[in-house]
């Protein structure tokens, strides 16, 4: 009898995925990139880095529309940087938490230093067995992960709106010092850290400065740092 020899799954260059009303592109052309290269491709095309939802059921069905529409392990970059405790979005500032249930079983766990950006699982694998949680976090300088996914900027007669291009962030392979990785972090008692469910109250009572921050402030840009990363194919859900 004839070898009949599995076909790969085609990979469409350029992906258009509508979510919830938003028009997305997912950019398969050049494989799969960096989180800085991904920024920087948004950029290229007049569109934008696309940020974690801020609603949890925009996250799910943006995940879900992404599969669906452009196949299977189209895992994508969000515009989120891990600073040593838990996810920053950017340019925006929110925090991400780390016990949301939007995070795949055991995440981010410690994987949220400044080496660390978030993604979103793209594997139908995952999607079927943990629909709710589209999460995950991957080496920010790894070619290995992830898709560039973007968004046309939102624009009102008064301008643009919503997510807005921030400053260019340029990865740094220097290490963050103490006072670096805790500037940010408010007092033991300011209510912005209980408000935020994090856990610098603990790091903030060390000795070292710390700026005082109210509930939603601004927080910090995180500079992702650059290594030679391989995908840590223990995480890998089972096929």
């Amino acid at each position: 009898a004839p070898v009949i020899t599995p076909q790969a799954p085609a990979i469409t260059p350029v992906c258009h995925v509508t979510s919830q009303g938003t028009d997305y592109v997912v950019y398969k052309d050049e494989g799969k990139v960096t989180w800085t290269e991904a920024r920087d491709r948004c950029n290229k095309e007049g569109q934008i880095m696309v940020e974690p939802p801020v609603r949890d059921e925009d996250a799910i069905a943006l995940r879900r529309d992404v599969v669906n529409t452009c196949g299977d392990r189209s895992n994508v970059w969000l515009s989120a940087v891990g600073d040593g405790t838990l996810f920053v979005t950017q340019p925006g500032g929110r925090y991400i938490r780390n016990t949301s249930p939007l995070w795949l079983e055991g995440l981010p766990g410690s994987r949220v230093s400044t080496l660390d950006c978030m993604l979103m699982h793209g594997w139908k694998s995952a999607l079927e067995t943990h629909p709710g949680s589209p999460y995950w976090t991957g080496a920010c300088s790894s070619p290995n992960w992830a898709y560039t996914l973007c968004q046309e900027p939102k624009t009102t007669s008064t301008g643009i709106t919503g997510i807005v291009p921030g400053p260019v962030i340029t990865p740094q392979v220097t290490n963050v010092s103490p006072e670096a990785e805790f500037f940010w972090c408010s007092h033991i008692n300011n209510t912005a850290c209980a408000s935020l469910s994090i856990q610098c109250p603990q790091k903030c009572s060390q000795s070292y400065a710390a700026t005082a921050i109210t509930p939603g402030g601004d927080a910090p840009v995180i500079t992702p740092q650059v290594t030679h990363a391989t995908p840590d194919t223990t995480r890998l859900p089972r096929q």
